[in-house]
């Protein structure tokens, strides 16, 4: 995946520089949801979107982000969102990894 060529603000490209390099480039897959929104992007494992980052710029102050993880449905108690908004960049990568279940 080339990073520099999506359509997302600078921001988020770093960000998706830092997590590719920090996890490598097939950890990840983006979502469709959100790519022509520059402000906002989603991360799934491929072929499972159904489990998925929302990270996002937008409303954040300056050099934080917003994560907003999404869970599947279990029992058919229905999907389950967790929402955080202005954390750092260190404890994005956390909340991502431990949301992939990334070793």
């Amino acid at each position: 995946m080339n990073v520099w060529a999506l359509h997302k603000n600078n921001a988020l490209r770093r960000l998706l520089h830092v997590l590719l390099d920090r996890f490598g480039p097939d950890v990840f897959a983006l979502s469709k949801r959100w790519e022509n929104d520059e402000n906002a992007v989603g991360l799934c494992q491929p072929g499972e979107e159904y489990v998925l980052a929302y990270l996002f710029t937008y409303g954040q102050e300056k050099g934080r982000y917003g994560l907003h993880l999404e869970y599947p449905d279990v029992n058919g108690l229905g999907a389950a969102t967790e929402m955080i908004e202005n954390i750092e960049l260190d404890q994005l990568i956390e909340l991502v990894q431990a949301h992939f279940n990334i070793e």
